[in-house]
C-alpha cells in the first residue's frame, strides 16, 4: 500500500510542568564558624519549565497496493505512525484503528526536529511500505 503523509500541521501548546529539585543546604561547620549553606540549613527548591507541545497529523489514505492494483478504503483496517526526533535511532509507534479517521494529534512531546512516517494495515494483516519521512520542528 502506497502511503503519503501528506500534511503535517503543528499546533503548539504551552504547557509548564515544574521539576523540581531539593537542593539541600549544608548544615554548617562544628565550631569553624563556617556554613557551607544557609544559616538555618533549610531545603532550596529549583524549578524547570519544560515546554512541551503537540503534533497535528493528516494523510490522505492509500488508493493502490505495492503492486499497482488497487485498494478500497474499506480495505484498510489500521494505520502504524512511527515518529522520533532526528537523530535518535528508535521510533515511538502509534497504531490507530481506521475509523475512516485521517488525522492524529500527539500531545505531550518536547520541543525539537522530529521526523514521522505513516504505514497502512489491510484487512488481511498485509502491511505497507512506511511513507517517505516528513520532518518538522517542533
Amino acid at each position: 500500500m502506497k502511503n503519503t503523509l501528506h500534511t503535517t500541521c503543528i499546533s503548539t501548546r504551552l504547557i509548564a510542568l515544574f521539576l523540581a529539585s531539593a537542593l539541600l543546604g549544608a548544615c554548617g561547620g562544628g565550631g569553624s564558624g563556617e556554613s557551607g549553606g544557609s544559616e538555618d540549613g533549610a531545603q532550596k527548591t529549583a524549578a524547570k519549565v519544560i515546554e512541551l507541545v503537540s503534533a497535528n497529523l493528516s494523510w490522505t489514505a492509500p488508493v493502490e497496493r505495492e503492486d499497482d492494483t488497487p485498494l478500497v478504503p474499506s480495505e484498510i483496517s489500521s494505520y502504524i505512525i512511527r515518529y522520533r526526533i532526528q537523530g535518535e535511532l528508535d521510533y515511538t509507534s502509534i497504531t490507530i484503528t481506521d475509523d475512516g479517521s485521517n488525522t492524529l494529534i500527539i500531545d505531550d512531546l518536547t520541543t525539537g526536529n522530529y521526523e514521522y512516517r505513516i504505514a497502512a494495515v489491510d484487512s488481511d494483516g498485509i502491511h505497507g511500505a512506511f511513507s517517505n519521512p516528513q520532518f518538522v520542528t517542533l
